[in-house]
């Protein structure tokens, strides 16, 4: 070959692989992918309105999922669901505290990242953990970084590992800001490396405080949102509830007031999360790992605002269950997904894309493979005068059992509010049997055997 010639192609290549650093495109054959998995704690489906960042930069370039259910619209139950794959009714973890929830009531050592780390995986923890962790906890297994905070959003503890710090109230100690420069500063350092990341990064945003006062956003957004009219929906305080079980019957009329500024101040604490996904995000592609990295947003529960007079969370009511999820990476395509899909399918796809072999059964099914017509089991449990319940839903129904007898029947295509149960209409009564004799056969289900 000729000398001009040689030098002319070895310019070539450095070009080509100056541009595919530039691109975020990694030049040397792709290892298992990086995973970061950011989950938002309390954020409703509809409140992604306002995340224009995290819509950019992992909905465009990836799969955003529109029928995302939570396995159970709980805190401590659906995050102990992701991190095992495995329905609260499997995990025994019904609830954020004990006897029937909280930290202590899960197995710790089989769960995401312990199998994982057999994988050879670097897998690291920043924020929120489970319900119930505390300064005497241990760490638990499966965590190469473990940095859980005990708090919200001011005034709280942190554990960098094996020490404790504690966080004030000035602008920089703004929770979801320490998140993202810890999580950030993580991931540069670790990526790329000898060995692939898994990383969480779960805020607190945009749940109440620990008072039930509204969220708090940061400095910078506080009052941007101040004057956006709160959404008022068929359901918003709904006035006839004589359909609905005793628990909503029994529910006081919204107190408007406080559910717009409970709203506005939720959204205005979400737009610190748009900006650390945005900064996650930016943080891998500048180390060129950008297509070798599945990012994974959603939120572990939703929460009821004003819908059927209700101000929480753990209700069959979609404004509950009903979440985000967008996902990016190797494998997944740049398309909206209308097919049904449930916390749990987030573990297994995140085990399989990992080459990981879960040791407990999966209830979940592959992202990667979603099935239109599938039914989706949803699991409850007792709250104040609320007992404990069991729903199934499928593309046109939303059926419920609750302990006790009640049930509510809705017709999704006819009445997709939830305005008018049928649970005692004579012309549902075939379709609620055959709805009621599935549930039966589901609720209790395991492995390949759940919807």
């Amino acid at each position: 070959m000729r000398p001009v010639r040689r030098v002319l192609l070895g310019l070539a290549a450095l070009l080509l692989l100056a541009g595919l650093a530039a691109a975020g495109v990694s030049a040397q054959s792709p290892g298992p992918p990086n995973v970061v998995v950011i989950l938002t704690d309390d954020q409703t489906y509809a409140d992604m309105e306002v995340m224009t960042k995290t819509r950019r930069w992992i909905g465009e370039s990836g799969t955003t999922f529109s029928r995302h259910y939570s396995a159970q619209p709980t805190c401590c139950p659906n995050r102990a669901a992701f991190l095992t794959g495995q329905f609260p009714h499997n995990t025994g973890v019904r609830s954020n505290v004990l006897p029937d929830g909280g930290h202590d009531k899960l197995d710790h050592r089989e769960t995401l990242p312990v199998w994982l780390q057999r994988k050879g995986y670097q897998t690291a923890h920043f924020g929120k953990y489970l319900n119930g962790f505390s300064k005497k906890t241990p760490i638990p297994p499966g965590w190469s970084t473990f940095e859980a905070i005990k708090g919200r959003y001011y005034n709280y503890d942190m554990r960098q590992n094996g020490v404790w710090k504690t966080y004030g109230a000035a602008a920089s100690d703004y929770s979801t800001d320490v998140l993202a420069n810890r999580a950030s500063t993580y991931l540069a350092a670790k990526i790329p490396g000898s060995a692939p990341v898994y990383a969480q990064v779960w805020p607190n945003t945009p749940h109440r405080e620990s008072d039930g006062l509204p969220a708090i956003p940061a400095p910078r957004h506080e009052g941007l949102l101040k004057d956006k009219p709160l959404p008022r929906g068929a359901s918003f305080d709904e006035e006839d509830v004589s359909d609905k079980p005793a628990y909503v019957r029994n529910t006081s009329r919204v107190d408007v007031p406080f559910t717009e500024t409970d709203y506005r101040r939720r959204q205005e604490a979400l737009l610190a999360v748009d900006g650390m996904v945005k900064r996650l995000v930016t943080t891998v592609k500048a180390k060129g790992e950008l297509d070798n990295t599945i990012f994974v947003f959603a939120s572990d529960n939703g929460h009821m605002l004003g819908a059927h007079r209700l101000q929480n969370k753990n209700v069959p009511y979609d404004e509950a269950t009903h979440l985000p999820l967008l996902v990016r990476g190797p494998g997944f395509a740049v398309r909206p997904e209308s097919a049904p899909v449930s916390t749990v399918d987030i573990t297994r796809t995140i085990a399989e894309k990992a080459g990981a072999t879960p040791a407990l059964p999966q209830d979940g099914r592959s992202l990667l493979d979603p099935k239109p017509d599938r039914e989706l089991l949803i699991d409850g449990w007792s709250r104040g005068d609320a007992p404990k319940w069991t729903a199934l839903r499928t593309l046109t129904s939303l059926y419920v059992e609750y302990e006790g007898g009640e049930r509510e029947l809705y017709d999704l295509v006819a009445d997709p509010d939830a305005l008018e149960s049928k649970h005692d209409d004579p012309v549902y009564e075939q379709i609620e049997a055959g709805l009621a004799a599935r549930l039966g056969d589901v609720k209790d289900c395991a492995g390949a055997n759940c919807p």
